[in-house]
This record gives C-alpha cells, sequence and structure tokens, in this order.
C-alpha cells in the first residue's frame, strides 16, 4: 500500500491517462502478490487459507486503487484547477 502511495503520484506525472495505467500497475502488482501464496497453496497449506490470503489481496488492491484514483487529486500542487487547491 505503502508503495501504491508513492506510485500516484509518479503515475499522475508521467501519463496523460494515469487511472488507466494505475489499474493496470495495480492487476500486475496483485499477480506478483499472489505468487508467493500458490507456493505456500503447492507446499501443502489448506486451500481455504491461502484463498483467504488471494482475496486479501484483491480486497487491499481494489481499496488503494479507489481511494488514490477517486480521491488523491491529479496535477501538479500549484495548479489551480486541482480539486482542494483553494483557488477560485
Amino acid at each position: 500500500m505503502t508503495l501504491a502511495c508513492i506510485a500516484w503520484p509518479v503515475v499522475t506525472r508521467i501519463s496523460s491517462h494515469p487511472r488507466w495505467l494505475f489499474v493496470r500497475l495495480a492487476v500486475l502488482v496483485t499477480l506478483v502478490l499472489w505468487l508467493p501464496d500458490l507456493w505456500i497453496l503447492a507446499h501443502g497449506e489448506p486451500i481455504r487459507g491461502v484463498g483467504v490470503l488471494m482475496v486479501m489481496h484483491v480486497a487491499i488492491a481494489f481499496i488503494t486503487y479507489n481511494a488514490l484514483a477517486h480521491i488523491a487529486p491529479v496535477g501538479h500542487p500549484d495548479d489551480p484547477s486541482r480539486i482542494g487547491s483553494g483557488a477560485g
């Protein structure tokens, strides 16, 4: 989650469509985070417990994406059109 909070401002600066890129990065990171879950499943852990871990990773990705992409402002801090900038 911390890395996502660092990545969001970077993505908004380097991409003209930051939400499009960020959702794909969230999916990619979630798939990577499933690798250890699949490893422990392959080594005999109960499928129910591993399933809970995998669902947890999806829930964290969903909540983090929505919190950052829909709540955190996009743009440069000096941009007057930015939400909450006090301009107007």
